[in-house]
């Protein structure tokens, strides 16, 4: 008798490694097929709206994606390849009772939806390591780009910006002298 002590749960488990590869086996087929379906189905709304200048069917389909899936990728791959903007308030939240504006001055573009199918479109990135100089180097390039343009709130933040920028440069100095 094993002293573990078994959950009180409603879900009925799975017993044996022969059940588990099977319904294994069915989600992979199950969710290949949803793929293909939100596939066609996104492409046929976007020609229905380019056609006919009604997002709903875009509005019904987003609406339809399942808690488990990849919206943000829908998401991108239509407003990527649909005749449609974002509609979404001024800190960029989507409104999610109508999230698509019809954008008459926009295209629909078919082939391109047809070539990186909506599952491809922003792809997830599951283990990818924080890349901290990365980041250092995009916000430093953000800072100079606003230091050329409207410019600092006050001149300390000027000054930090500069001292980033040589501790970034010496960082880079650094490692090349290691590498070598």
């Amino acid at each position: 008798m094993s002293d573990v002590k078994t959950p009180s749960i409603k879900t009925k488990l799975l017993v044996g490694a022969d059940a588990i590869a099977k319904a294994t086996a069915d989600i992979a087929r199950v969710g290949k097929k949803l793929d293909t379906m939100i596939q066609v189905c996104g492409m046929s709304c976007l020609a229905h709206v380019d056609e006919h200048r009604d997002v709903s069917v875009l509005e019904n389909l987003f609406a339809a994606m399942p808690k488990g899936s990849r919206k943000k990728a829908l998401l991108d791959w239509i407003l990527k390849y649909g005749k449609v903007l974002p509609n979404a308030d001024e800190k960029g939240k989507l409104d999610e009772s109508k999230p698509f504006l019809f954008n008459r001055k926009g295209s629909t573009n078919l082939e391109g939806a047809e070539a990186e199918p909506w599952y491809d479109c922003a792809p997830e990135k599951l283990d990818a390591p924080l890349d901290f100089l990365k980041l250092l180097d995009a916000l430093i390039k953000k800072g100079e780009k606003a230091s050329d343009g409207v410019g600092f709130v006050d001149p300390a933040q000027a000054a930090m910006l500069k001292a980033i920028t040589e501790a970034r440069h010496s960082l880079k100095l650094e490692a090349t002298a290691v590498e070598a």
